[in-house]
């Protein structure tokens, strides 16, 4: 009932045409907890309260193994737009003081390539927000950031670059 209560008082205070989103971690892990995701999905859309799906995108969500696209797929026959909010991917995900900056890098864009193109080649992600773009971010420890102090981008970020123009939909630099 709090959720459906919220998502009122944000209908009726937000401008016209403010889009409202439920966002949430941990469901790309878990068909499960998907499944009980889009029921309150269904609930806030029999009554007009929703416009985006939001999903966070962490490390810990998008593990080997995690149905990411099975989530998507389930999340997406609501027929709404999804919007993964939160993304990052860890490069030391143990938090090891014996993992080198080569492990790092190499463990970051395998799992960059693996999970990225789950996301933007589903046909109902609409946005992916990267998060955590430099060290200090709350997953540094991990090393989920993406460039290095210096500006130095990481290979999982310069393979990314390459798979955005490759695939298209994407702004210049100078945009």
């Amino acid at each position: 009932d709090w959720i459906i209560t919220a998502f009122e008082m944000a209908r009726e205070i937000f401008p016209e045409g403010t889009p409202l989103v439920l966002n949430d971690y941990g469901i790309l892990s878990s068909l499960s907890s998907a499944a009980q995701y889009r029921e309150i999905v269904e609930l806030l859309q029999a009554r007009d309260l929703i416009d985006v799906v939001g999903m966070q995108g962490h490390a810990f969500s998008t593990r080997t193994g995690a149905p990411i696209t099975p989530v998507l797929n389930l999340l997406a026959e609501t027929g709404l737009p999804i919007m993964i909010t939160e993304f990052d991917v860890d490069g030391n995900p143990n938090s090891s003081g014996t993992s080198t900056d080569e492990q790092s890098d190499t463990n970051q864009l395998r799992d960059m390539e693996r999970i990225f193109p789950q996301f933007w080649e589903h046909p109902s992600v609409t946005g992916i927000t990267l998060w955590g773009w430099r060290p200090g971010h709350w997953r540094t420890e991990q090393d989920a950031f993406l460039v290095q102090v210096n500006g130095e981008e990481r290979p999982a970020l310069v393979w990314l670059r390459q798979y955005l123009v490759e695939n298209g939909n994407v702004a210049n630099e100078d945009d």
